[in-house]
């Protein structure tokens, strides 16, 4: 092979190489930009529905950070905040002196927590009837009900004694909590 064939397959090789890298990365850039995008539009639309203000770039909060609801991360399971590291499998993550249900078992999907003792009405933050798991890491206990029977009064589902968790909630309780008094 000459010295000119060998440079112009060379050059063939390098415009190839450089062609293959920008589709590729852009490929990637371009996924991660959507996967930005959808996360984004999720919290855009709870904040439209439920109000509250984007925390972070998967969490909504109200009152102050009394209630924050943190989704997953495209392509994630679990909603870990940002900076939140992430516990083993099987085990609850919910801060130190907060409430938090969970929308799947094994604490996964959207997480929703409060910290200030007061009845909660989880349609407030879309949660009615969501919840599948949940962590109380307070001090007191938290009381979960669903179902406006009559006169003020609810069916208790269960109430979560403090540093507890269950990682999936009895058959006849799933997907049924409506309101919850924390403390």
């Amino acid at each position: 092979m000459n010295i000119h064939r060998f440079a112009r397959r060379s050059a063939k090789i390098a415009a190839l190489a450089v062609t293959f890298s920008a589709t590729v990365g852009g490929g990637f850039a371009h996924a991660s930009t959507s996967a930005a995008s959808k996360l984004d539009r999720e919290v855009q639309a709870v904040i439209s529905e439920f109000g509250g203000t984007k925390l972070s770039a998967n969490q909504v909060a109200w009152d102050d950070g009394a209630v924050v609801m943190t989704l997953p991360r495209p392509g994630e399971e679990r909603a870990l905040a940002d900076g939140e590291k992430r516990s083993a499998a099987g085990e609850a993550n919910c801060s130190d002196g907060y409430s938090c249900l969970y929308e799947h078992a094994n604490w996964d999907g959207r997480r929703l927590q409060f910290f200030t003792c007061r009845y909660e009405n989880l349609s407030d933050y879309g949660f009615q009837d969501q919840t599948s798991s949940w962590h109380n890491n307070q001090n007191t206990k938290a009381s979960v009900v669903e179902n406006f029977l009559a006169l003020g009064i609810y069916e208790p589902l269960w109430t979560a004694q403090p540093k507890t968790a269950s990682s999936q909630v009895a058959d006849a309780q799933n997907e049924k909590a409506d309101r919850l008094l924390v403390c």
